[in-house]
């Protein structure tokens, strides 16, 4: 009966916080140089009637052209063409088939280091009532971005150019007007959505340092034109749904070094970003006895490293090996020391 009871409570031990292990791994991610940078300048009020005030900024010669009122299964059939045929469409004035309200004239930006401020007026034939009630069928906004420079080396992945969707804020669709979306498209048909990185001290970006870019990318080649379609028709469901706070969380168009310590020892650096969440809040240490965010307690099903970090040395990659391959009675047996003080 004794040897019973003594069971139960070592299944109970084993079972405790003490002796869990975190067996998430970590993510290994690709960086890319993103030449293209907009963002709505928040100082500004942009809507359906003020127009658009938006702040963009290159790395390379590009040649920008704004759409408005853009048709989204238009859209997507666009985006969903390899770069190279984007690129020619663009230049022949095919792009979007026509699908459009408008179509300002396509201007030709050198790199510089100074951000240019845009004030783009909506065209009079972009009205509340031709975007009509939720769900819409069109997007009130579409700048495209195309590098001129094409001359990109063989095996190599470069990003070619960038589509950024817009909502401008009207009486009919009452939400602040924001990014719905950013795509960029590589050389090599790619197609890589551009997420917001959550930082633990209330800063956001979506382009890690020196404009890199961690890429996850998405290839309708691959089967995943449907996913893509589902995410894009999300857009034009409810008008009243979720939206970002964009006061809450800017967007960087300059250098994004994450700075900050870990939310959790409020001591180390910063190192690892969590998904699905994309909040950069621990370090290196404290990952490792996380199974939670510690900002929104989701669930973690990977990580990966803070663009610019330093490898983990050779001695904390050998003793996280040892750490992970303890078995289950080493671990107890630990804890047992340490509850009554023999260690």
């Amino acid at each position: 009966m004794v040897v019973f009871i003594l069971r139960l409570n070592g299944e109970h031990f084993m079972s405790s916080s003490a002796t869990h292990y975190n067996v998430v791994q970590e993510k290994q991610m690709s960086v890319l140089h993103n030449p293209f940078s907009v963002q709505i300048n928040q100082k500004e009020i942009s809507s359906l009637s003020a127009g658009l005030h938006i702040a963009v900024s290159v790395s390379t010669e590009t040649k920008v052209a704004v759409f408005w009122g853009v048709n989204i299964q238009a859209f997507q059939l666009e985006l969903n063409r390899p770069a190279g045929k984007i690129a020619s469409r663009l230049q022949s004035g095919e792009t979007f088939e026509g699908h459009f309200v408008h179509k300002e004239g396509a201007e030709i930006l050198a790199p510089a280091d100074d951000v240019v401020q845009w004030h783009l007026i909506c065209p009079s034939e972009l009205v509340e009532d031709r975007l009509g009630e939720s769900p819409r069928s069109m997007y009130p906004a579409v700048i495209v971005m195309l590098r001129e420079d094409t001359d990109i080396p063989q095996n190599t992945t470069a990003i070619m150019l960038q589509l950024t969707v817009i909502h401008l804020k009207d009486s009919l669709c009452s939400l602040d007007s924001h990014i719905v979306y950013q795509f960029v498209k590589t050389n090599q048909n790619g197609i890589i959505s551009l997420q917001p990185i959550f930082v633990s001290h209330d800063e956001e970006t979506n382009i890690p340092a020196d404009n890199q870019t961690l890429s996850s990318e998405i290839s309708p080649k691959d089967g995943n034109e449907t996913d893509l379609q589902e995410n894009l028709n999300i857009h034009s469901e409810d008008c009243k749904g979720h939206q970002q706070n964009n006061d809450d969380y800017q967007q960087s168009d300059e250098s994004c070094d994450i700075r900050g310590c870990c939310c959790v020892c409020q001591t180390l650096p910063v190192f690892y970003t969590l998904l699905p969440c994309r909040h950069a809040c621990v370090c290196r240490s404290c990952v490792k006895l996380l199974d939670r965010c510690p900002i929104c307690r989701g669930y973690i099903d990977s990580y990966f490293r803070v663009a610019g970090r330093n490898s983990a040395s050779e001695t904390e990659l050998q003793s996280n090996q040892e750490e992970n391959n303890m078995t289950r009675w080493q671990a107890f047996n630990n804890w047992f020391n340490d509850m009554f003080g023999f260690a």
